[in-house]
């Protein structure tokens, strides 16, 4: 049996927030990192398994948030894909706010 659905315009501005604010946390993450990895790799003074350790995860974590927020240089388009993924979502609320409010079609649906 096929359910019935219905968008929640309410449910889709909030996830349209909610992840503007997870790639702004996203993007500064990674900007921490990369910081943080460029101090370790040019502090010579520091040596031994943590440093090699701490120095992988952090190399690890920049690329992984790189690609996210796209940083890294094989992004299409110029722009990263959680940013794409969020401009969808905007997209999609305006389409919703320009059919709920301006066509007569929904009107005429939401009265039955």
């Amino acid at each position: 049996m096929v359910e019935s659905y219905r968008f929640n315009l309410a449910r889709i501005e909030s996830s349209t927030e909610s992840h503007k604010q997870a790639l702004d946390q996203i993007q500064s993450a990674y900007n921490d990192a990369n910081q943080i990895l460029t101090e370790i790799l040019c502090n010579v003074s520091w040596q031994g398994q943590q440093r090699d350790e701490l120095e992988a995860f952090l190399t690890l974590l920049v690329s992984y948030h790189g690609d996210l927020v796209g940083e890294n240089n094989h992004q299409s388009q110029g722009r990263d894909p959680y940013q794409k993924f969020v401009d969808g979502l905007e997209e999609l609320q305006s389409n919703l706010n320009s059919y709920t409010t301006d066509s007569s079609s929904y009107g005429e649906l939401k009265n039955l």
